[in-house]
């Protein structure tokens, strides 16, 4: 998803820069302008929208990319998947074939060797300044980097992070591509990894201490607190998370729950249970949240006793906090109709469904935090497996790959989860019909067609996701 949000950051960028010669408006105002035409359904101003795409794309390469982007905003979406064929093949050295080619490698499935094989052909193909580079050279770098740790290479993987230019990219990568090695078994290059990272964040710091370096520096400690935790290195994580609590003036879910997981692995239960007991009233808890309060609680009250009253307690808090949380987040839309089909061929639509509560799972085989949710919501497929009146929708989109269908219905068979995939494609374009920005995005519409709850994202917590999705079908049952 971070590769898409920067492609089209780019693309607005080029455009809002580079003004096009036939036509005066800025670009945002530009792509408003015909959006309204088309808003207004009259014939003349559908023919004004042909018309200007037309003149547009029979400019350059800059020309061509604003009469997509219009295309697009009109749901013209044949007209705009034509115009951006058009544009890599009478540019092939432009900024639309440079994208093309990034996104190519950034999802081709291949070994570590042939990724760096493909990174020469990109850069035979867009040649990098000296000086000025465009920071996609780095995101396909980094994409290198990445396969190597995927590979349990540490060594190869630090040599291509050493490659990249921007410093922000590095502590980033630093960060995450530990832990990759860490599960790869690769314990030795991980530690150095995020030692590094916070080594640099430091130095970063001293040299210009703003909010940029700050947030750096206390990521990265984090990080390394949480990493040393994983390793029981249970002194050294309480050492470095004491700092990060101390030194950060908001105190994040995320942080909160690994001070409170390290205080109980060091035996001090009576500090850690407040801060579960807040967790837990805010129904942000987590499967290792679920056995270490345990463990904090006999440390903090001296026994187990009391343990089941403390729990049900902190249960009925969190329904009332959730119930009444979950009242504010809802709306009311109407939800866009929409035919696809699933992964056996079957043709499934809205209209078909209506009277039912559907909940709609936007997601794609390589968004990271999409499959990170999957574990929640086969829960709560399964929680209302028998519930007639409830039906789930996961609709696979935004694919890069040749055959997303092969893709997907691989993913979903080695998972065993038991989900309807719906193939949403730039033809359908369902994902944009929604408004989605980015993924994962779950939309829960109510059996009168309506849109009563948007999520993006997912926070990692598997327990508070069933129950905030559940909450959420529950008041949609409701609604007439």
């Amino acid at each position: 998803m971070k590769t898409m949000k920067f492609l089209a950051a780019l693309l607005i960028a080029i455009l809002n820069f580079w003004p096009c010669k036939a036509q005066q408006l800025p670009a945002d105002s530009l792509v408003r302008y015909y959006v309204n035409l088309k808003k207004s359904g009259k014939p003349e101003d559908q023919d004004k929208i042909k018309l200007g795409i037309q003149k547009l794309a029979d400019q350059d390469e800059k020309g061509i990319l604003l009469a997509t982007r219009i295309a697009a905003a009109v749901k013209e979406n044949i007209v705009a998947d034509s115009l951006h064929r058009l544009t890599i093949s009478r540019y092939p050295r432009g900024i639309t074939a440079m994208m093309s080619g990034y996104r190519n490698l950034a999802a081709s499935n291949v070994t570590a060797t042939e990724k760096e094989k493909e990174y020469e052909k990109f850069l035979q193909a867009f040649p990098e300044p000296d000086a000025g580079s465009d920071i996609v050279y780095d995101y396909a770098r980094s994409e290198v980097a990445r396969a190597y740790a995927l590979e349990a290479n540490g060594k190869q993987n630090r040599v291509w992070i050493d490659k990249i230019r921007d410093k922000g990219i590095i502590n980033l990568l630093e960060n995450g591509h530990a832990w990759i090695l860490l599960s790869k078994g690769d314990t030795l290059s991980a530690q150095a990894l995020v030692s590094t990272a916070v080594k640099n964040a430091a130095l970063g710091l001293q040299k210009d201490e703003n909010p940029d370096t700050r947030k750096s520096y206390l990521r990265s400690l984090m990080n390394l607190a949480k990493f040393q935790y994983k390793l029981q290195q249970n002194g050294q994580a309480m050492e470095n998370i004491t700092k990060v609590y101390a030194k950060s003036e908001e105190k994040s879910p995320q942080l909160l729950d690994l001070y409170a997981l390290i205080l109980t692995a060091n035996g001090r239960g009576k500090e850690a249970l407040p801060l579960f007991e807040d967790i837990f009233s805010d129904g942000k808890q987590s499967k290792e949240d679920m056995e270490a309060v345990r463990t904090a609680y006999n440390q903090a009250r001296g026994s187990g006793s009391g343990f089941d009253s403390f729990m049900a307690d902190a249960a009925e808090k969190a329904s009332v906090s959730l119930r009444n949380a979950t009242v504010k987040l809802m709306v009311d839309e109407p939800s866009p109709d929409f035919t696809l089909l699933d992964l056996d061929g079957k043709s499934v639509s809205m209209a078909g469904l209506k009277g039912k509560v559907i909940v709609l799972d936007f997601w794609a085989t390589w968004c990271g935090p999409c499959k990170k949710s999957f574990p929640a919501m086969q829960k709560a497929v399964v929680k209302y497996q028998k519930d007639p009146q409830v039906r789930f929708l996961f609709i696979d989109t935004w694919e890069r790959i040749p055959d997303p269908k092969k893709e997907a219905a691989a993913f979903i068979a080695q998972n065993n989860y038991s989900f309807q995939v719906l193939l949403d494609d730039r033809k359908s374009n369902v994902v944009e019909m929604f408004g989605v920005k980015g993924i994962p995005a779950k939309f829960v519409i109510d059996g009168s067609g309506r849109i009563r709850f948007k999520l993006t994202g997912f926070n990692g917590a598997e327990e508070a996701a069933v129950q905030e999705i559940s909450a959420m079908i529950d008041l949609a049952k409701k609604q007439k």
